[in-house]
């Protein structure tokens, strides 16, 4: 399917200007030459010059990707601005690094797509596009920390059909904070829980199937003296978005400020549920307050009971 420049979508709020075979790649290549060596990956075509000439050239074919959008996706079909670049070469050969374009998402949310197109690749620039940041490790400093969010690109899974990368899905902590969850299917305890000696005992289920008879998600808050934060609980399974990750897991996260980032998701560990019901696996999070069991539920799988019990 060919796209011009003036072709307008639709994709969860975001306008796409894709680049056409016909008109795309001498086109972008001169914008690309005309962007100049600024910020972004390599010296090559800086990503928030790169897509405002795309919207200018989908405004100069008497189209308007901005009205009624949030933000906007450029799709380019080509690496380089210019022809001949040899095989490996990237953006850190210093020879060609002046021509690379560089597909990425600038600091106002507006995102450059190029080659290879990955699914995964896609969806993680569309939630820059939203605003989120990527995901951070229990450390604070480690971006990409988390196993299985698709702000975090990793364990994807290859398309049978499109042979690109796809998923995971967007985690838990990033769908409470852009407010896209359900709070009705949401567990939200404000502190009561770790007053419990036995614990707190609740059933989760994960977020991509809705039709469980569980919750989809839980937050807890922790008060620790002047301190407080929220755990937030997700069960993930490897199936549908997240087909590409390898086991059965209870993922424990918390959102907060990190290196570079304001509110993300902060990962701070998981256990992979048991195979058999009635056995449970257990997890000290990091600071040492709380104590997370999980067992499975049904015989397929499909929900867990899980126990989080702050220790003394």
């Amino acid at each position: 399917m060919r796209l011009g420049y003036g072709f307008r979508l639709r994709v969860s709020g975001l306008a796409v200007v894709a680049e056409d075979d016909k008109v795309g790649p001498r086109r972008v290549r001169r914008l690309a030459k005309r962007s100049g060596a600024q910020a972004g990956i390599g010296a090559g075509a800086n990503r928030s010059t790169l897509v405002d000439n795309a919207i200018k050239a989908a405004q100069n074919d008497r189209k308007d990707p901005i009205a009624g959008f949030h933000s906007q996706i450029a799709v380019l079909a080509h690496n380089w601005a210019k022809d001949g670049a040899p095989a490996g070469a990237d953006w850190r050969t210093p020879e060609w690094s002046p021509f690379w374009i560089d597909g990425s998402a600038d600091g106002r949310g507006k995102v450059t797509l190029t080659p290879p197109h990955d699914g995964n690749i896609t969806a993680h620039e569309m939630g820059h596009g939203f605003g989120m940041d990527h995901d951070v490790a229990a450390d604070l400093v480690t971006h990409y920390g988390d196993p299985c969010c698709i702000m975090s690109q990793q364990h994807p899974f290859l398309h049978p059909g499109w042979r690109v990368n796809f998923g995971p899905a967007l985690c838990f902590p990033h769908l409470m904070l852009k407010e896209w969850m359900y709070n009705r299917r949401v567990l939200s305890d404000d502190g009561a829980w770790a007053s419990q000696p036995a614990g707190m005992t609740f059933l989760l289920a994960p977020t991509i199937d809705p039709g469980a008879r569980a919750n989809l998600g839980a937050k807890l808050t922790l008060k620790v003296g002047r301190a407080s934060w929220d755990y937030y609980l997700e069960y993930v399974r490897p199936k549908e978005w997240n087909q590409g990750f390898p086991d059965p897991t209870l993922l424990i996260r918390r959102v907060g400020a990190a290196k570079d980032v304001e509110a993300t998701g902060i990962f701070l560990g998981s256990i992979v549920v048991p195979a058999a019901i009635g056995v449970r696996a257990e997890f000290v999070e990091p600071t040492g307050n709380t104590k997370f069991q999980v067992e499975r539920f049904d015989p397929e799988g499909r929900i867990v009971q899980v126990v989080a019990k702050k220790l003394s």
